[in-house]
């Protein structure tokens, strides 16, 4: 029994060498709002103040910022007391929670056992590849980014976790039992609820792959398909509670910040259309485009003025963080609109820059600039103090640059692997639902390539976060395929 469990012992601390060799977790300029906010929650509904300590909890991520995308930010609070939709209570529930059993390392600690568990649970239903379930988590910490993912205070990590919940209800439909499609609807839902673009991507790779599957495998997945819209289902419900709750005590519904709105103003498409329509303003917007870096706009050289139209307090650069409530609300609700209006006036450069933008999300495999290393306390008296000993290990400093180019490559060659696979395995019979995995994997990573790139903007960590699923599934099926042709 001790022999067995010491595979998985060596894999939970491969997932955590960041942690120990930063002497903390990784923070992105999210992070912070995430505590403070659920720290906000529970003390309205409870009455309870989670004790946290604001110092040492940065702002602004880490990594080199090109001077123009850098977004001023205010430590004042905004006096009307909106509530912002873009950050989900319930991750910051989990990372509150996490936080109060083991300072910054609980959250490390308990992404790491939901990574164990998802790669156990794929690998179980691989022919031939249950009992390599922990050395491949090996593999994957020490040659993709799921380590430094896994020890990241952001929901990142779950972006994966919803694509492969997806991938598993979908291509081992008939082999999951009920025990195991409960924990992937659970650990699904969960996803969803802590962040949006996990429903998109989910929820269209869902759709996709069940076609996929009966194609590929010979079966409908009619259960997991059920699975995955009782998640939806429970997701729903669950934004439905907390927009009631926010309402009761606020007065008003969260808003949604205008992504949309960002995403086409500065892709130019959005400017063009701002340009020629706002002599008789139908949209909040217009008044602010005297503010717009113009120039650059038109041509086609300002991907990065999302975050500074959205982010910035800056009176003379941002838009919606700038601006006052009646015209922040006004913003949030025009932007499907705004969007539509756009879509029809230039429907080519629309969607040519959402191509664009997905092709380049799609390769983003680098990790020059996803946060900041946190070496400081979160809270007053955590359940269990990690501090003695991340204190007493040798530390390294935050440097993630130097790790893009071995995902680069890594990648890459999963990449040329999946595809070499896939042409192989097409005129042979074994491994039919591993081959499957690969490709509703290569799916899900193009459907989060849009929905983040296409909708927010290209990013490092919106790929960077989910590719780790690319290697895995290959690894998986050559395992698959091997055992089939040993067996003849």
């Amino acid at each position: 029994m001790m022999r067995s469990g010491l595979p998985w012992l060596g894999a939970l601390l491969l997932l955590l060498w960041p942690l120990f060799l930063y002497k903390g977790p990784i923070a992105f300029s999210d992070t912070k709002p995430y505590l403070n906010g659920a720290a906000t929650g529970v003390r309205v509904v409870l009455g309870i103040e989670a004790g946290l300590v604001a110092e040492g909890m940065q702002s602004d991520p880490g990594g080199p910022v090109a001077a123009e995308t850098a977004v001023e930010t205010s430590p004042a609070t905004k006096q009307d007391q909106s509530v912002s939709s873009a950050r989900s209570p319930w991750f910051g529930g989990f990372l509150l929670g996490s936080v109060l059993l083991a300072d910054g390392a609980g959250p490390a600690l308990v992404q790491a056992l939901v990574v164990l568990t998802v790669i156990a649970l794929t690998a179980r239903n691989v022919p031939g590849a249950g009992t390599s379930a922990p050395y491949l988590v090996m593999v994957l910490a020490a040659v993709t980014p799921l380590a430094l993912y896994t020890d990241y205070m952001m929901p990142d990590l779950s972006a994966g976790v919803a694509i492969l919940a997806v991938v598993n209800l979908m291509a081992f439909d008939a082999r999951i039992g009920w025990g195991q499609r409960v924990v992937w609807a659970v650990l699904l839902t969960g996803t969803m609820l802590f962040h949006t673009s996990h429903v998109l991507v989910a929820g269209s790779l869902a759709l996709v792959a069940a076609g996929l599957a009966r194609l590929l495998t010979g079966r409908f997945p009619a259960r997991g398909l059920i699975t995955v819209l009782l998640a939806v289902l429970v997701f729903a419900a669950g934004q439905g509670s907390v927009t009631r709750l926010v309402e009761r005590h606020y007065g008003a519904a969260p808003l949604r910040p205008p992504f949309l709105t960002a995403r086409l103003v500065a892709d130019g498409p959005g400017f063009d259309y701002l340009s020629s329509h706002c002599v008789d303003p139908a949209f909040a917007i217009c008044g602010f485009v005297d503010r717009m870096p113009a120039a650059r706009l038109r041509a086609r050289d300002a991907a990065w003025y999302s975050n500074v139209l959205l982010w910035s307090d800056d009176p003379h650069r941002g838009i919606y963080e700038a601006a006052g409530p009646d015209i922040r609300a006004r913003l949030s609700q025009e932007q499907m609109r705004f969007a539509v209006a756009v879509l029809r006036h230039d429907p080519a450069g629309v969607i040519g820059a959402g191509l664009s933008n997905t092709v380049a999300q799609f390769f983003r495999w680098r990790v020059d600039e996803i946060g900041a290393l946190q070496p400081v306390r979160f809270v007053d008296a955590p359940l269990i103090d990690p501090a003695p000993l991340l204190a007493s290990l040798p530390g390294l400093s935050y440097e993630p640059v130097r790790l893009s180019r071995v995902y680069r490559i890594s990648t890459g060659i999963a990449l040329a692997a999946a595809a070499l696979l896939l042409g192989v395995a097409r005129h042979r019979g074994p491994a039919r639902e591993a081959v499957a995995l690969v490709i509703l994997v290569l799916v899900g990573l193009m459907l989060n390539a849009a929905v983040t790139g296409g909708l927010s903007g290209v990013d490092d960590r919106y790929q960077s976060r989910v590719i780790w699923l690319l290697p895995f599934a290959v690894m998986l099926a050559g395992l698959a395929w091997a055992r089939g042709l040993r067996d003849g």
